[in-house]
């Protein structure tokens, strides 16, 4: 009797973890879905927005930059997010090797596609606002920082693929990773090349930013006379804080994750599923943040937003066009109106 009894009791626990297990994972697919979702609606608005000011050569080197960080967000929402939910409900990996490569080499190319473009922008606020007159970068400049930024980050993303370290699937993860265990080589040239430089980049442009807004609040009586010198270098303070505010972010977002692979790659370290699932969903979060701040911080995005929305809901496609635009969107002149 008191074994049918423990037999019953061993069934509802198992039944009852079971069911736990599967309402985890289906909350967890919910959110990647919900995370993909506000990505691709975030960042499509940012193209949208960018396009309409396209014949707009005040704000072309800035637009470029931004659509370029919001195409890398959504490759990593079309690209990558989908395998994620797929391995989630199924509780591996089912897509082959193949594609393993394929979804570690998008994944690394990304990664490192982000932080060098917002590198670039903090250099373009350093010459916008440090540097004398007349030196801000140029569109041909932009042209050939984006290609080298694009170039490296595929050569970083295709290394492994050709043998120098590999892309393979861990029980914790929901993507393919790269193997902090071999090619040591090769992770010193990501960390370096990926990490140190581009965050001492925008380490030193703040910086000098920083000292630069200082010294000008010093000589604000000196300038009193000259109120258009005031009103750009106002403007283009306030764009570096918008800029800033998105590279806070977007240290505040990776960093967990970059500590806790680190971590799962030594042996004497175990990490919980939960807490490598925790820190995986909010550098996911992170693609989603940008157009947030661009309309939280700023009221000339907020109207674009309106404008487009109505544009949709009206079916009119030619309102999109550029001869309806309010004001230029960008980090050079549009992130200056906070409300």
């Amino acid at each position: 009797m008191n074994s049918i009894q423990n037999e019953s009791l061993v069934s509802e626990t198992n039944s009852s973890n079971s069911s736990a297990s599967n309402l985890t994972t289906a909350l967890h697919a919910a959110v990647i879905i919900f995370i993909m979702t506000l990505i691709i609606l975030g960042n499509l608005l940012v193209l949208i927005v960018t396009y309409r000011q396209r014949s707009r050569p005040s704000v072309r080197v800035a637009n470029m930059f931004i659509a370029n960080l919001a195409v890398v967000d959504l490759s990593i929402a079309v690209l990558l997010f989908p395998f994620s939910v797929v391995t989630i409900l199924l509780r591996r990996w089912p897509f082959g090797e193949a594609l393993c490569k394929f979804n570690g080499a998008t994944n690394m190319m990304a990664g490192a596609a982000s932080i060098l473009i917002m590198a670039v922008i903090s250099f373009d606020r350093y010459r916008a606002i440090v540097s004398p007159p007349g030196s801000k970068i140029t569109p041909k400049q932009a042209w050939v920082l984006l290609a080298i930024v694009w170039t490296w980050s595929i050569i970083i993303g295709v290394l492994p693929v050709l043998g120098w370290n590999q892309y393979a699937h861990s029980s914790l993860s929901t993507m393919c990773k790269i193997s902090f265990s071999e090619g040591r080589g090769y992770i010193l040239l990501v960390i370096i090349s990926c990490f140190v430089i581009p965050l001492l980049t925008m380490f030193y442009c703040y910086l000098r930013i920083f000292l630069k807004v200082r010294f000008h609040k010093r000589q604000v009586q000196r300038w009193s006379d000259n109120r258009q010198s005031q009103k750009n270098f106002r403007r283009e303070t306030k764009t570096a804080q918008v800029v800033f505010t998105v590279l806070f972010v977007f240290v505040v977002c990776w960093t967990p994750f970059v500590i806790v692979h680190f971590l799962q790659s030594l042996p004497t370290i175990s990490i919980s599923r939960i807490v490598f699932h925790s820190v995986t969903l909010v550098a996911g979060v992170h693609s989603a943040c940008n157009p947030i701040i661009y309309i939280t911080m700023n009221r000339t995005f907020r109207n674009e937003l309106h404008q487009v929305c109505q544009c949709v809901i009206c079916g009119r496609v030619k309102c999109c066009g550029a001869d309806n635009l309010v004001q230029p969107l960008s980090f050079e002149t549009s992130f200056t109106q906070r409300s």
